[in-house]
């Protein structure tokens, strides 16, 4: 496992590069048996606790939509819905209008059946585009990541993307990640445009950030 960042470390854009380069050859190497374990753990894990908070009530939860090998989220958005929530999903494709940085878009995810493959391949719902101010009605978001710091501290993937998306999520609204056991750090490196998460699952343990 990667050694941990010295806490309060101030790290450039290459070294952010080089720990999303480290990340993502690790996961190219998992084992889709592995893979697939984990994803069930992970999955099992995002349920317990999401029944613990709604126990009744229907929750809306934006979360993505995965492509391998990153956590999977596919099993884990139709459990979900079968338990009442309802789903935003980003929309990274056409539909989300163009412009340099790429505009945030979501839309309902209402299924498997009526998602299409986005941006690289990324699967997204087939619905309506909404903008950046839907999630404002959002109960919890479900982010990806490539690794988080137990100090809250997320690194994504480079494009800014759900960090822009957060700037509208209302406050107190929970940001958890899903991640490998070998992608938690200390701390990791952190922008003024950095939006800190709540909650780290992993497949073995949840980590629930402190309040600052």
């Amino acid at each position: 496992m990667p050694a941990d960042l010295p806490p309060g470390r101030t790290v450039g854009p290459v070294t952010k590069q080089s720990l999303r380069a480290r990340v993502l050859a690790r996961r190219a190497t998992r084992a889709e048996p592995s893979r697939t374990a984990d994803d069930e753990a992970r999955t099992r894990r995002v349920l317990d606790l999401v029944d613990a908070r709604w126990p009744t009530a229907s929750a809306v939860i934006a979360c993505y939509l995965s492509r391998a090998p990153e956590p999977g989220t596919l099993v884990l958005v139709d459990a979900l819905r079968s338990r009442g929530h309802r789903i935003l999903a980003p929309v990274l494709g056409r539909r989300a209008g163009a412009g340099t940085p790429r505009p945030v878009a979501w839309a309902w995810y209402e299924g498997p059946t009526r998602t299409a493959p986005g941006l690289w391949g990324i699967p997204e719902p087939m619905g309506t585009a909404l903008g950046a101010a839907a999630l404002h009605g959002a109960d919890l978001v479900i982010a990806s990541a490539l690794a988080a710091g137990r100090d809250g501290t997320r690194l994504g993937t480079g494009g800014g993307w759900f960090d822009r998306a957060l700037t509208e999520l209302p406050a107190r609204v929970p940001v958890w990640v899903l991640l490998n056991d070998d992608e938690l750090f200390g701390t990791l490196p952190q922008e003024i445009h950095d939006h800190r998460v709540d909650v780290l699952i992993t497949a073995t343990a949840t980590h629930t950030i402190p309040d600052c």
